[in-house]
């Protein structure tokens, strides 16, 4: 039992927040006194509480020969739920604008997603979530989801499969179209020392317009950790392939119209990218108060098959105002030799 409190801070700090519960719950059962661990016992009830949030976010990406030309401004409201400590219940309402960068078309869409997760035991999670976003001007819906399971050997092995659905929204001609694309993943991490991870991926794509895709994701990361920070030093491997081809995006021959879709997709891409991440735990600093509020920053580069250096900048932070209400906010920006990506997202939690 003297252990539980110093599992519990652990699995905080490697985001593995339904094990940091159990600790805390077992430390309960035992009727044991921690002094130390009070915040801590405290704050974890407190993210277990049900609680409202808005969201907003603003999503601007463009290149790729004009394939990727897009921005998106979403406003939603949600709803989260523990009924227990091992079931999460969601509910999110939103609004949508879409438009081309370029022009001043645009297109506006309901969202309406419902989701729920259940962890069976410390080594199996399941979880869904279901979709509907209806177009206004077309009065079109269309469904999405995503279900997936996790499993887990030990604390060393993990895997994951994933079926989803969702719509290209990579401009406003294929979001009109109603083209969507239904993807079968699956995945394996291994922890073959302490710090180290690896991984693969292998996901399979079928679009509703007859073309298919598949994506293969190695990566690997060394992560350690301070009293009051996190470093996470990553590579990671994608590649590409779709039997219908994007050939403008390649090279300067006519596209053949037999092989031309609204959205991007590459014959055959790939890109190596590498990226350092720092985390800093905030106020109050010191051990069994990880978790309260803190902030991230990443920077990656990397190359890719289109003879392009990538970068890639992101900041995060997540603060707990005070015991009601928290605040997330994430900034991305993506830059390549004709493609630019931008990303703002934020996040205000009232919980009671």
């Amino acid at each position: 039992s003297d252990v539980y409190p110093d599992l519990a801070t652990i699995y905080s700090r490697l985001g593995k927040h339904t094990k940091e519960t159990e600790m805390i719950e077992k430390i309960k059962e035992i009727q044991s006194v921690y002094p130390a661990m009070k915040i801590t016992a405290e704050r974890n009830v407190r993210q277990r509480e049900p609680n409202i949030t808005y969201e907003g976010l603003f999503l601007s990406e463009e290149g790729r020969n004009g394939l990727k030309d897009l921005e998106k401004i979403y406003n939603g409201i949600g709803f989260r739920m523990q009924p227990t400590i091992f079931q999460q219940f969601g509910l999110d309402a939103g609004w949508n604008n879409y438009k081309n960068i370029q022009d001043t078309d645009e297109l506006e869409s309901f969202d309406l997603q419902v989701n729920y997760s259940v962890f069976f035991n410390d080594y199996l999670e399941a979880g869904c979530e279901f979709g509907l976003e209806n177009m206004i001007t077309s009065d079109d819906s269309y469904l999405k989801y995503d279900i997936y399971a996790k499993g887990s050997y030990g604390e060393s092995v993990e895997v994951h499969a994933e079926i989803s659905q969702e719509l290209i929204s990579d401009n406003l001609e294929v979001l009109n179209q109603g083209i969507y694309a239904r993807g079968y993943g699956a995945g394996l991490m291994i922890d073959p020392v302490p710090s180290l991870f690896v991984g693969f991926d292998f996901d399979v794509i079928k679009y509703s317009d007859s073309n298919e895709g598949k994506l293969y994701n190695v990566w690997s990361s060394y992560r350690f950790f301070t009293d009051t920070s996190k470093y996470d030093f990553s590579y990671r491997y994608e590649k590409t392939e779709n039997t219908l081809v994007n050939q403008e995006v390649i090279s300067d021959a006519p596209v053949s119209s037999a092989h031309s879709v609204a959205y991007w997709s590459p014959g055959n891409y790939w890109k190596h990218m590498f990226s350092f991440e720092y985390r800093r735990e905030l106020w109050p600093l010191g051990r069994f108060y990880s978790g309260t509020s803190w902030f991230s920053v990443k920077y990656g580069i990397g190359y890719e098959s289109y003879e392009s250096v990538l970068q890639m900048l992101e900041a995060d932070i997540f603060l707990e105002i005070n015991p009601m209400f928290l605040l997330k906010g994430t900034l991305v920006f993506d830059r390549a030799e004709g493609y630019d990506r931008d990303q703002v997202f934020l996040s205000l939690v009232y919980r009671w």
